[in-house]
């Protein structure tokens, strides 16, 4: 029972945070909404945190989008756009190893390469495209 008061009181601190803009809380309250820790789980809003979070440039919410493409979570699955949110994570390659340590980071950008076997050429194209969009400048 005091785990579970923990993890109320950590997702309304992620919360307030992520209402005030704090990228990095924005992907930890997205992956507590995905994974329904200290809330129901609501992978329509743990999509709408990672977007808000990609979109300030944190390569981890590239990652929790990519995985909500693959998996169709609360979506069509996608996986051009899975491997874009890939693409665009790499960009921010550097930062991704600061926040999740070099093997957890390896292992987050083996994904893409992991992916791109699968895909076709024009898939691959189209992605690329995409991924031009989604990093931030």
């Amino acid at each position: 029972m005091a785990l579970d008061k923990k993890i109320a009181k950590l997702f309304v601190e992620l919360k307030l945070a992520a209402d005030i803009g704090n990228s990095e809380a924005q992907v930890n309250l997205a992956a507590m909404y995905l994974e329904g820790k200290g809330t129901a789980p609501n992978p329509s809003a743990a999509r709408d945190w990672y977007e808000k979070a990609a979109q300030q440039g944190e390569p981890g919410a590239h990652y929790g989008l990519a995985l909500i493409y693959l998996e169709g979570n609360g979506v069509s699955k996608d996986k051009v756009e899975a491997y874009a949110h890939l693409l665009a994570m790499k960009s921010g390659e550097s930062l991704l190893k600061t926040r999740y340590g070099p093997v957890v980071a390896e292992r987050m950008l083996d994904g893409a390469s992991r992916l791109e076997v699968k895909m076709l050429d024009h898939e691959k194209e189209k992605a690329v495209q995409r991924s031009r969009s989604l990093v931030k400048r």
